[in-house]
């Protein structure tokens, strides 16, 4: 009984929220930056439905296999050990979205259109004896991982909160319902011969391991409204 009733908690209390809620009806006008770069611009209808667009700059993240303290991190990274440094550079993203709001610290789910370009990745792995297929190697690589862009239907999830006085922040997802391509691989840089057949299947497994993140918008969101 207890579970019960608080799982139905919130809908006893969704309209006294609604009535502490007025940022979004003063202040329909939406216009935010995107932390990591970019923005995004729309209009409250009601305290319930938002319509607008967002757009996500393209930024570059750069990892290696060390610790803080200078020490190589040995774990399995995108399949195999021995990874060196992590380039990755995420492409731009733009999205159009429909958001249903029904609480009044903003949360809400949304569906829209989401299109992208291709992010682009490079895996650098020390030499060492390793499994590539079939076959061992004492050999280090280079792998340049290339997503597909993505252009399609979209559903998302966030929190944006509108206060009276016109400040307005959030975060949120929006992604891609459609099934995702795989990416594309480019060897390099083995430091013996690596047989055709073995290099399919390490490029196979880094494409399992390696998922694309090409139809996925994430944005950190911070503005004001009029």
């Amino acid at each position: 009984m207890k579970r019960i009733f608080f799982l139905l908690l919130p809908l006893f209390l969704a309209n006294p929220l609604w009535a502490a809620d007025q940022g979004r009806k003063i202040n329909p006008l939406q216009w935010q930056l995107n932390l990591s770069g970019g923005g995004a611009l729309g209009y409250h209808f009601n305290e319930s439905w938002y319509f607008g667009v967002i757009q996500a700059n393209p930024f570059s993240v750069t990892s290696d296999g060390y610790d803080q303290n200078g020490s190589r991190r040995e774990q399995l990274q995108y399949g195999y050990y021995g990874l060196v440094s992590d380039d990755a550079n995420l492409a731009k993203r733009r999205g159009a979205e429909l958001r249903w709001s029904p609480w009044a610290f903003g949360g809400y789910f949304s569906l829209g259109y989401l299109a992208t370009e291709g992010d682009q990745m490079t895996l650098v792995y020390d030499q060492r004896l390793r499994v590539i297929g079939d076959n061992a190697y004492t050999t280090g690589f280079t792998a340049e991982v290339s997503g597909q862009p993505y252009s399609g239907a979209a559903l998302g999830a966030g929190i944006n909160h509108v206060f009276e006085f016109g400040l307005s922040m959030g975060f949120g997802v929006l992604a891609g319902v459609n099934n995702p391509s795989d990416s594309e691989v480019a060897l390099s840089g083995f430091d013996e011969t690596v047989s055709d057949a073995d290099q399919a299947a390490l490029k196979q497994r880094l494409i399992d391991n390696a998922p694309p993140t090409s139809q996925v918008l994430v944005h950190f969101t911070i503005g004001y409204n009029f």
